[in-house]
């Protein structure tokens, strides 16, 4: 199970799962999730047969390791683009060395 992979890994990740939209919630996230940091992102899909259909959805990033000072932790808020483009260039750096 990707779960239990990634808790006993020793290698730094970062997954990108759905946390919620306006008509349910990921259970997974409490379920398995919930003790690594979880940072989340809210974001539009411009996808659907009708515009009226295409809602924001909740991104959660799932990591092992501590993300930028900037990014709320444990589900607190949204990530601002700042903090998400921070924790790219840090996850690239940290994955050439």
């Amino acid at each position: 199970m990707l779960y239990q992979d990634l808790k006993t890994t020793k290698a730094q990740f970062i997954l990108s799962t759905w946390h919620s939209n306006e008509h349910r919630e990921n259970p997974e996230i409490l379920n398995l999730w919930s003790e690594f940091n979880v940072i989340t992102r809210k974001h539009f899909y411009h996808v659907g047969a009708k515009e009226s259909n295409r809602k924001p959805m909740l991104e959660a990033l799932v990591t092992n390791f501590e993300p930028a000072a900037s990014a709320p932790r444990k589900n607190t808020g949204e990530l601002d683009n700042y903090a998400a483009e921070t924790l790219q260039l840090r996850f690239i750096l940290q994955k050439k060395q």
